[in-house]
């Protein structure tokens, strides 16, 4: 044997050994073998240890750990060679060593964990396992041979970690939290939060959004801006989208929902499929929490249940909290569409960034045409009936499943807009301008009606009105037009709109582009809305406490009756206090110069 090697680099695998001979006689090789330690004569090798090989050159099928081992070769006629002694070494499969600290903040609304992990061969990483309620803070501490990295939570329970070596080995960590201390007070829903998880379709949280579908026929083109720049870009681009969250109670201008145009130059904003729960406080100031929403319902701070969540609806648990999938997202076969939902799970849905106009339309004239478009800084489409937006929708883009917006889907927008991905709690502000011009901004929430046209769309001022504070987002979901959506009282006056009556009529039942709601009385604020509406539209869910007619941040809560059987949504220009993207009105489905629609895409 001329030589016996294995290799020296580190690694938490064993290692074969390749060893080199040759038959000075000529009888010829015939076979290797490795022994250990103890197997160090030729008498002691075992029979089983040898392995056939005529070549001068040989790596064994097995592998070995750390250790000094004997290589051997025998020729045909059973010649056995001296042993050559080889070492393995770096072979490292001990898992790293890990411990902890925790600090809780001033206010103990949340604990910071910092995360050591120790190996004589230095860490490569230490991540979490868990998805929500968790935080990685950034600029880890480093030595040749330790690193510690910080976390922040939210919610006191376990936690789980993972911290890996430099050559892979693994160790899987724990740490409890039960120091988060939080203020509770009698049951209202005055205000809340709404927390948000991106799903996949198979309704398993992950941490970045499901992409955009632009689909396959005619598909949308993505957008991004610099500043106020546009441009078009691909679904490869990196920088095309970011849904951002926000953190602590600042609103949050960061998230960059993705963007995409059709053929028609029209804009639509993508609306990913999630998971919501909802915290009630207090007050705005969300000091002192007063109840959930989640999978048990809406309950009070100690979980005591006050409302159910309605029939068909699905969620999900993650062992602290649990969550309801949006139903807008949802396969709704099962339940006969009656929550809003789809004929498949979605991976997301595209909404009409502004208001549809007349595909004439412009900064001064509403123009008319049988053709519409969503686009900023022109006059809304005003003065059709809701049978007629209906139809509108669905002939717009019909290979992207285009449609009247959908209660639901209106809910899912609000939702996101009110979550940490959108406005992070603030509410947006109204457009204000009485022209019903897309895409502007008043200078408050609920600025008076003007004819101004200042705060258009890009600029910082008309960004306000948009659900990412930011030219992003969606736009016109405060003021501007009542947006009447397609959804209708089953038991209401359906028999006077005739041009609705292949979707909205006596005995229609729900689809996937229209919801049935059931009324039939002439109350539609206060309690009724508890009755009537349904989880995940952001209605009753919103509203300030039982006997009110408004939800948070002063939207009008209302819903349909047998005089009104249609729902409008977002409220319009005017009714400055009252506006806002959980605003719910009953209307009556008959053209008026103030009631107009958006258009959604499934593709």
């Amino acid at each position: 044997i001329s030589s016996a090697t294995a290799p020296t680099e580190l690694t938490n695998t064993d290692k074969a050994i390749t060893v080199q001979a040759e038959d000075q006689g000529i009888a010829g090789l015939a076979a290797y073998a490795i022994t250990t330690s103890d197997q160090n004569t030729k008498e002691q090798i075992p029979a089983e240890a040898w392995k056939e090989k005529t070549a001068g050159e040989w790596t064994s099928e097995e592998t070995y750990a750390n250790g000094t081992y004997y290589a051997w070769a025998k020729d045909t006629v059973g010649n056995i060679s001296d042993p050559y002694t080889v070492q393995v070494t770096n072979v490292d499969k001990e898992p790293p060593e890990a411990s902890h600290t925790k600090s809780t903040a001033a206010d103990k609304k949340s604990v910071t964990i910092e995360i050591t992990g120790e190996d004589e061969n230095g860490i490569e990483s230490i991540e979490t396992t868990d998805k929500v309620d968790i935080t990685k803070q950034s600029g880890e501490e480093t030595t040749a041979t330790t690193r510690k990295t910080k976390f922040t939570v939210t919610e006191n329970g376990t936690y789980h970690f993972t911290i890996t070596d430099k050559v892979g080995n693994s160790k899987t960590y724990e740490v409890g939290v039960t120091e988060i201390e939080i203020q509770t007070g009698a049951f209202t829903t005055e205000f809340g939060t709404i927390d948000v998880v991106w799903l996949n379709t198979s309704n398993e949280i992950i941490s970045t959004p499901n992409a955009p579908v632009v689909g396959s026929s005619s598909p949308l083109t993505p957008v991004k801006w610099d500043g106020t720049s546009e441009s078009e870009t691909t679904t490869g681009d990196s920088n095309w989208y970011s849904y951002t969250a926000g953190t602590g109670t600042e609103d949050n201008k960061n998230s960059h929902w993705a963007n995409a145009k059709n053929s028609d130059g029209s804009y639509f904003v993508w609306i990913p499929r999630f998971a919501y729960r909802i915290t009630y406080y207090q007050d705005e100031t969300r000091q002192v929490v007063t109840g959930y929403e989640d999978a048990r319902g809406i309950v009070d701070a100690e979980g005591n249940k006050k409302y159910d969540l309605d029939s068909g609806i699905k969620t999900i648990d993650t062992g602290r909290k649990s969550y309801i999938i949006h139903p807008a997202f949802m396969k709704n076969t099962d339940n006969n569409y009656d929550n809003g939902g789809w004929d498949s799970d979605l991976a997301g849905f595209w909404v009409a960034k502004f208001e549809m106009s007349y595909s004439n339309a412009s900064l001064t004239s509403k123009g008319g045409s049988s053709t519409f478009k969503s686009l900023p800084s022109v006059m809304a489409v005003r003065d059709i009936t809701i049978g007629k937006m209906y139809d509108y929708g669905q002939s717009y883009a019909g290979e992207k499943s285009s449609h009247l917006m959908k209660n639901s889907e209106w809910g899912a927008v609000a939702c996101l807009t009110h979550s940490q991905y959108g406005r992070n709690g603030h509410e947006i502000y109204i457009n204000n301008n009485d022209d019903c011009v897309t895409g502007i901004a008043g200078n408050t929430a609920s600025s008076k009606e003007t004819t101004a046209t200042d705060n258009q769309y890009d600029t910082e001022a008309g960004q306000m009105a948009s659900s990412t504070g930011n030219i992003y987002g969606i736009y016109d979901l405060s003021g501007g037009v009542y947006e009447h959506v397609a959804a209708f009282d089953i038991k209401g006056e359906l028999w006077s709109h005739p041009d609705a009556a292949t979707w909205a009529a006596a005995g229609k039942s729900s689809t996937k582009w229209a919801t049935v709601y059931t009324n039939g009385t002439s109350n539609y604020d206060g309690v009724t809305i508890y009755t009537v509406s349904k989880t995940g539209d952001m209605t009753k869910e919103v509203k300030k406490n039982y006997s009110s007619s408004s939800s948070w941040f002063s939207d009008n809560a209302q819903v349909m009756d047998s005089n009104h059987p249609f729902v409008c949504r977002g409220n319009y220009y005017r009714d400055f206090g009252q506006t806002g993207v959980f605003s719910s009105d009953g209307c009556d489905g008959f053209a008026f110069s103030t009631g107009g629609f958006r258009v959604a895409l499934a593709p």
